[in-house]
């Protein structure tokens, strides 16, 4: 028998400890010390004591969570069609999209950047889940590309010195595109997981990412992203899940086997 405490958000169900009677051929999870996030399922019947099978999935954090942290770790860069490149490192937002409001003939692409510090994940380790994690404040419908700069080890943004968003260089690219405000979710598995391949990359590397707008059919699709400076805000967040080859690490997002039997007692809050 192996017993775990699951926080719900049910105020009269707040924690229960939940017995599974585990079959000798089933695999059970593989980290105990894993703390569980969301308890994906229906609320069982109250009483002293229920059985019901499990319902599908059971989630919990990732392995890494890394938040943007200073000032010069977010910031975008503003690209004209005469050339003319600007970059903010100090505003309440980080702009992303295309604009070409400002006058009639000059269009406007904005380039967002984040950067996230001493990421402890190994050189060749499997990214099984990379998210970006903005809070979107106002926008008008942009789109585009996300990718990481193919650095191992950058600086924070500056203004000159090939150190803006602008002057990154892609990796692989991931699409985006931004409807509502609040938290949007950017999955840049296949961009991250080619720096964690790069020769050059070890444990504890900084990394770089943009969004970058890829449409310039729209009159204005902009959107205004919190950024480190924005009192009361939400700055960006990078999640990680990930695989060490050969053991350590470790998928830490599991659906429990079906045929097992559950019974729940009420525990204390």
């Amino acid at each position: 028998t192996t017993t775990i405490s699951i926080e719900t958000d049910t105020p009269a169900l707040k924690v229960y400890r939940v017995r599974y009677q585990i079959a000798p051929a089933v695999r059970v999870l593989e980290d105990p010390s894993i703390r569980f996030r969301d308890y994906q399922s229906h609320v069982p019947p109250i009483g002293d004591h229920q059985t019901a099978a499990p319902v599908y999935p059971l989630r919990w954090d990732p392995d890494i969570t890394e938040d943007v942290t200073t000032g010069t770790d977010d910031a975008y860069s503003t690209h004209s069609d005469f050339d003319s490149i600007t970059t903010d490192l100090t505003g309440i937002y980080v702009l992303v999209g295309f604009d070409h409001t400002k006058s009639p003939e000059e269009n406007k692409n904005d380039y967002g950047g984040f950067r996230f510090q001493t990421i402890a994940v190994p050189n060749g380790d499997t990214i099984d889940l990379a998210n970006l994690k903005v809070n979107v404040a106002s926008q008008t419908g942009p789109s585009g590309v996300a990718y990481f700069d193919a650095d191992d080890d950058p600086p924070t943004w500056a203004t000159g010195g090939g150190n803006r968003p602008y002057d990154a260089t892609p990796t692989a690219s991931t699409g985006w595109g931004i409807s509502g405000t609040g938290i949007k979710t950017i999955n840049l598995t296949t961009p991250f997981q080619a720096i964690v391949d790069r020769a050059g990359w070890a444990s504890g590397n900084d990394a770089r990412c943009v969004m970058k707008n890829t449409d310039t059919g729209t009159f204005d699709a902009r959107g205004w992203i919190d950024s480190f400076e924005r009192g009361g805000g939400t700055p960006a967040t990078f999640e990680i899940d990930h695989t060490t080859p050969g053991g350590g690490g470790g998928l830490t997002s599991r659906e429990f086997p079906r045929g097992v039997q559950r019974g729940v007692q009420r525990g204390a809050n």
